[in-house]
């Protein structure tokens, strides 16, 4: 194998997130703006305060394709879409009242295997209707708890969510709208960052932590 470090174009050297979609365009997520890579050159998208179609935020922290070839992107100003036909972005609004701020602080995101999009936040956990319109915070009150803490990653689990937030990791069925917190055995809280989430073919649950390593979890028979 051979490698060779790629950086002229890049308007940042740190890349948070890495991308391909169907037509073979990498896309990288970088603190400095959104870059797309055809094996040659590199197309730089940034934001433009007097375009509200650009991306809304150079801080991009996560990036999806999902299964019907969308290009998403969390940023510290929200989640956004790209409109390939226009070459700009949509970025979405959250459900708004007063006292909040219109757009979220999106860390990662998310597609389940039903097609939901999913944003992890600054504020808990968020999904997108499927008009594409709003992100809103699925109406259960045991969510209440997840407003003060980041989620950083998230993962399917049968046909539940694994949350992985600033300090612990959390279980969400969406079905019964309950929340539980996930303990290792005997029953310990898990006192990590996690910010990546696996779950192999015998259902284990593997987490990377930031200062605590690798996390490997194995469900109860």
């Amino acid at each position: 194998l051979h490698f060779r470090q790629i950086l002229d174009g890049l308007s940042d050297s740190n890349v948070r997130s890495i991308v391909e979609d169907d037509k073979g365009f990498v896309w990288l997520g970088t603190p400095g703006g959104l870059h797309r890579y055809d094996g040659v050159h590199f197309k730089t998208f940034e934001k433009r305060s007097s375009d509200p179609q650009s991306i809304p935020d150079n801080r991009i922290n996560d990036l999806l394709i999902d299964a019907k070839n969308n290009l998403w992107l969390a940023s510290y100003s929200g989640l956004s879409r790209y409109v390939e036909e226009n070459e700009d972005f949509v970025t979405y609004k959250k459900e708004f009242k007063s006292s909040e701020e219109k757009y979220l602080d999106a860390l990662t995101l998310f597609e389940d295997p039903s097609g939901q999009i999913w944003a992890g936040t600054q504020q808990g956990i968020y999904e997108l209707d499927k008009t594409f319109q709003i992100l809103s915070r699925p109406h259960s009150p045991s969510l209440n708890q997840l407003k003060s803490k980041w989620i950083l990653s998230i993962e399917a689990w049968g046909e539940k969510l694994l949350l992985g937030t600033r300090n612990g990791l959390f279980l969400w069925d969406e079905r019964s709208q309950s929340l539980s917190e996930v303990y290792t055995f005997p029953k310990q809280k898990l006192h990590a960052r996690i910010v990546d989430i696996c779950v192999d073919r015998r259902a284990h649950v593997w987490l990377a932590t930031i200062d605590k390593g690798l996390i490997r979890l194995i469900p109860e028979p």
